[in-house]
């Protein structure tokens, strides 16, 4: 992750995508089975199919995610409201740099310095600072 901390964990990284992409429990687009509003359960399950890269660092037995982490699972939830399989999501996304997955997530360009930055995520998301790392620019 190029420039940027990992400011939140499991918890908050989910409740950083609601905010996001904050909606219904159904996705806009080809499948009804999907549920757009991620878990912690799922965030886990992707992880440990290697749609999301594991967390950044690990402090005891917490774990902290980033914006990669982020771009990853808006990502996926977009391609899956498409009706792409799981299958398909990880021959699209494996490596993909940030900005293909910004691309794929349909994120708005500057969006993580816009009001939608880490600052005002973690504000959001109600981030308790004694157990966030510093965070710098994204760049």
């Amino acid at each position: 992750m190029s420039g940027s901390g990992y400011p939140w964990r499991l918890a908050e990284l989910v409740e950083a995508s609601h905010s996001i992409r904050p909606g219904g429990d159904r996705a806009d687009g080809g499948s009804r089975r999907v549920r757009w509003q991620p878990t912690e359960r799922l965030v886990r399950y992707y992880t440990t199919l290697g749609l999301i890269d594991g967390p950044g660092e690990l402090r005891g037995r917490t774990a902290f995610y980033g914006l990669r982490h982020l771009r990853q699972l808006l990502a996926i939830k977009q391609l899956q409201a498409r009706g792409v399989s799981l299958r398909d999501v990880q021959g699209q996304l494996t490596g993909l740099p940030d900005g293909d997955l910004e691309v794929i997530a349909q994120l708005e360009p500057g969006w993580s310095s816009g009001p939608l930055s880490v600052g005002a995520l973690l504000e959001e998301v109600s981030v308790d600072p004694e157990m966030t790392p510093a965070v710098a620019a994204d760049a």
